[in-house]
């Protein structure tokens, strides 16, 4: 039976997203339609990344999808593929809508809670998702992830362990995201290292 472990994950990873997302500004305010129309095969290399990271902006679904298939196989564009991944798989928006429903998450019963967390897990691709976290994974070397990233990064190990696990995340092995979490060794001042020891402590 689901037990309210995962209501804790949601709730602490909620408040920390609020609270890291908060003052952020986003790196691209607009993607000129006009060079998102041009086909990114054409262009150079450098050009290519720049047409990518527009897509990641511009938050179409197809143009982030093209980008995906652009840069997933260059290692040196590692996170612009995680980020790119992590969008397509819908772990961004389920963790925004799961934040503006907070409130009542908190507040359901545990059948209602079980119908949630697997209506939310099924709404996820985890073709991307997985891919998503086994990128950021890849991209901790090169020292670009934050601590958002590394939340992200944590979840989609999540919820590919409770997709192979019948969609139950209260039972299912997460040593995968628990390696990550402790290979990303964010500085302990990081005001997401405290909300990932909190998503840590729930597994024995």
């Amino acid at each position: 039976m689901m037990n309210r472990r995962s209501a804790s994950i949601l709730a602490v990873t909620g408040v920390a997203l609020l609270a890291l997302l908060a003052g952020c500004q986003a790196v691209f305010t607009y993607s000129p339609l006009s060079f998102l129309q041009r086909d990114p095969a054409d262009l150079p290399p450098d050009q290519q990344v720049s047409w990518a990271e527009q897509a990641l902006a511009s938050g179409d679904p197809q143009a982030m999808a093209q980008a995906y298939d652009l840069v997933k196989g260059d290692p040196d564009q590692a996170y612009l593929a995680a980020s790119l991944a992590a969008e397509l798989s819908g772990v961004t928006q389920a963790l925004a809508d799961a934040i503006a429903d907070l409130d009542t998450i908190l507040g359901m019963d545990e059948a209602a809670l079980q119908t949630y967390l697997e209506g939310f897990i099924a709404s996820l691709d985890v073709t991307y998702a997985e891919e998503a976290a086994d990128l950021f994974n890849a991209a901790i070397p090169t020292g670009e992830l934050t601590g958002t990233d590394v939340i992200v990064g944590a979840l989609c190990y999540a919820f590919e362990a409770a997709v192979a696990n019948g969609n139950d995340i209260t039972t299912a092995n997460l040593s995968d995201m628990q390696a990550f979490i402790t290979a990303a060794a964010l500085p302990t001042d990081d005001p997401a290292a405290e909300l990932l020891g909190q998503i840590d402590d729930l597994w024995p």
